[in-house]
C-alpha cells in the first residue's frame, strides 16, 4: 500500500524569491526534498502554503533565531498535495513517512495511537496483555484476541481489572503460572477467585472463564440480563447477601460503558468507516478502515462499504502501517468530534442507519476553505533520524 504520487511540484532555489501560489492555503501535506530526491521533512498543516513558506523564507532582519534547522540550504524540491479534511490528511502523512522515512515511522506512530487488551484463552496460563498499535505487530503474540479500541493505557488498564473483578481471574499471573503446586492468594480466602493456582480449580474450567469474559465483551447485554435477573430472584427470596454480591458485580459490568472504553464493545475488527467533507460540494468521502489497512469504496451505497470492510477485516494488523492507520481510526474514535468528519463502528448492528444519517450530515456542510480550514489542530510532522 505505497503512497500515491503528490500532484503538486515546484523547484526551490533559495537565491531566488519562492513563487509557492500553486500550493494551496489550505489543508494539506508536503514533502521537502534534497537535490538527490531525499526527503528532509513531510508536514501535514491547516494552512499548507504558510507552513511551507515559514520552513523556506529567508530570516527577517532582526527576527529572533528559532529552534527550527534552515532547511533553504538543503531544499530542492517540494511536492504538495491538498486535502479536504484533517484525518485525509493525516491518512496521506502515515503513508508518505512510511515509504519516505521508514526510520522514524515509529516515531510518527506513538502520536495517533489506539490501546488494546490481548489474551489467548487457549495458552497453558491466559494473561490480558495492554499493547498499543504502535507496537504493533512485532509485539503482538500470535493467535489470540484483541479486546478494544480503549482511549489510552490507563483505561486498557482499568479494563483489565474490570474483567477480572467481573469473571474473578488470576490477578497474580507469576503465581498462576506454578499451577497447580502454588500457595493461593488472598482472593481464594475473600471467596473472590476460584483459586486455578493450587488446583482448586481445573485449568480447563479457568479457561472457560477467559472465554466467557472475551464473549462478555463482545456481547455485554446478555450477561448484564443475566445479573439483573438473577439478583433480582435472590432479593425476592431475601438473600440479601447474595442479591448485594450481585449488584456489585452488575455494576462493574456496566462501567464498561466509560465513555473512555465504550468503544471497546463488540467486534472492533470488522472496521470503521470514517467519512469525511470532500472539496467538492455536497459530496462525501469514505475510508473503510481495518487491521488490514484501509479501502475507498467505490459507490457510497452500504453495500460497497459492507465489501471494502471484509477487504480489510482481520483478527490483528499485519503490519506496521496498517497498525498506524488502525491507531489513526482509534484515535477519530476517542478525541472530540470534528465538523466535517464521522467514524462509524461497523461491527455496530445500526452501522448502515448511522452512516446514512452522516452521509447527510456532511453532504450538507460547507466544504473548507483557505479562509476557513476545518480545523487548526498543531502541524503533524517528520523529518529523518540521525
Amino acid at each position: 500500500m505505497h503512497a500515491p504520487p503528490l500532484p503538486i511540484t515546484i523547484d526551490f532555489d533559495p537565491a531566488s524569491p519562492p513563487d509557492f501560489t500553486s500550493i494551496p492555503n489550505t489543508r494539506g501535506v508536503a514533502i521537502f526534498d534534497s537535490a538527490d530526491h531525499r526527503p528532509v521533512l513531510i508536514v501535514s498543516a491547516a494552512r499548507l502554503r504558510d507552513a511551507v513558506l515559514r520552513r523556506l523564507e529567508p530570516p527577517r532582519e532582526g527576527e529572533p533565531s528559532t529552534r527550527r534547522a534552515d532547511l533553504r540550504p538543503i531544499v530542492k524540491h517540494v511536492r504538495a498535495a491538498s486535502v479536504a479534511s484533517t484525518f485525509e490528511g493525516d491518512l496521506l502523512f502515515l503513508r508518505l513517512a512510511h515509504d519516505a522515512m521508514p526510520e522514524t515511522f515509529r516515531a510518527v506512530m506513538d502520536r495517533k495511537r489506539g490501546w488494546f487488551l490481548h489474551i489467548d484463552p487457549d495458552s497453558d496460563f491466559p494473561k490480558f496483555t495492554v499493547i498499543p498499535t504502535s507496537a504493533m505487530p512485532a509485539s503482538l503474540p500470535p493467535g489470540g484476541h484483541l479486546l478494544g479500541p480503549v482511549a489510552d493505557k490507563h483505561a486498557a488498564q482499568r479494563l483489565n481489572q474490570t474483567l477480572e473483578d467481573i469473571f474473578d481471574l488470576c490477578r497474580f499471573h507469576h503465581i498462576l503460572v506454578k499451577s497447580p503446586n502454588a500457595t493461593a492468594c488472598a482472593y481464594k480466602e475473600l471467596g473472590k477467585c476460584p483459586a486455578p493456582c493450587d488446583g482448586s480449580e481445573p485449568l480447563d474450567s479457568y479457561r472457560s472463564r477467559v472465554h466467557a469474559a472475551i464473549e462478555f465483551m463482545r456481547d455485554p447485554e446478555t450477561l448484564l440480563t443475566s445479573i439483573n435477573s438473577e439478583m433480582q430472584r435472590a432479593a425476592e427470596a431475601t438473600d440479601f447477601e447474595h442479591a448485594s454480591a450481585l449488584k456489585s458485580r452488575l455494576e462493574a459490568a456496566q462501567s464498561i460503558t466509560h465513555h473512555r472504553m465504550r468503544h471497546a464493545i463488540g467486534h472492533s475488527f470488522t472496521g470503521w468507516c470514517v467519512m469525511t467533507t470532500s472539496t467538492q460540494p455536497q459530496s462525501v468521502r469514505h475510508f473503510v478502515i481495518g487491521p488490514r489497512g484501509f479501502r475507498e469504496p467505490e459507490t457510497r451505497d452500504p453495500e460497497a462499504i459492507a465489501r471494502a470492510s471484509l477487504e480489510v477485516s482481520g483478527e490483528s494488523p499485519d503490519s506496521e502501517l496498517h497498525a498506524a492507520i488502525v491507531g489513526l481510526a482509534c484515535d477519530a474514535l476517542y478525541r472530540a468530534p470534528r465538523r466535517n468528519e464521522r467514524i462509524i463502528p461497523l461491527g455496530a448492528p445500526d452501522w448502515r442507519e448511522r452512516a446514512g444519517a452522516a452521509e447527510r450530515a456532511l453532504s450538507q456542510s460547507t466544504p473548507p476553505t483557505g479562509d476557513e480550514p476545518d480545523d487548526f489542530e498543531a502541524e503533524f510532522t517528520a523529518e529523518p533520524m540521525e
